[in-house]
């Protein structure tokens, strides 16, 4: 079953100040987690951030929390990753 995937404002607003090419493959690959998301072992965050799960595309980072029994992924941040962690 595919999960839902929600956008927190911060992430909306990440999201739309990349460029067209860039933010085209962040959405290509939230949706392809959002299929997969139940074979996948998420890469696991620490520190400021623990709790929350990074999703690798290039040199970009998707920050987002996942509820299974709700089937939602909840984007929380997307940014280059020198600085997505500083935030």
């Amino acid at each position: 079953m595919d999960y839902r995937i929600e956008f927190t404002q911060q992430a909306a607003d990440d999201l739309q100040k990349l460029n067209k090419d860039v933010a085209q493959r962040v959405v290509s690959k939230l949706k392809w987690l959002s299929q997969n998301f139940d074979d996948l072992t998420p890469d696991v965050l620490t520190g400021e951030l623990k709790g929350l799960y990074k999703l690798r595309i290039g040199s970009f980072r998707v920050i987002y929390s996942a509820n299974r029994d709700a089937h939602l992924l909840t984007v929380h941040l997307v940014g280059h990753r020198r600085d997505i962690y500083k935030r």
